[in-house]
């Protein structure tokens, strides 16, 4: 968020819109299932971050997972505030 390590170009680039996402789910059995459920907060994917308006200005986020744990992170740079959840557990 301080817009450190990298150049004005490639952070623009890393929090610029790439991909609409425009379906239920991204893989499986819905991921040719198209709404635009999301269109209003203009969910995208950055470079390897999710994009998303909010109430509190843009948003970038991340999240993952593996056996017995989950995170996810959110940061709105307008606001200059972030939040990181973090979980030994697979019911996160």
């Amino acid at each position: 968020m301080k817009k450190k390590g990298l150049s004005k170009d490639s952070f623009d680039e890393l929090l610029k819109p790439q991909i609409k996402v425009a379906s239920e789910r991204g893989f499986g059995p819905l991921r040719d299932r198209f709404e635009d459920k999301d269109k209003d907060i203009k969910l995208s994917w950055g470079l390897g971050l999710g994009l998303f308006q909010s109430s509190h200005g843009k948003a970038f986020f991340h999240s993952g997972h593996s056996d017995g744990w989950q995170n996810y992170w959110v940061a709105y740079p307008d606001k200059k505030i972030a939040v990181v959840l973090m979980s030994n557990s697979d019911n996160f």
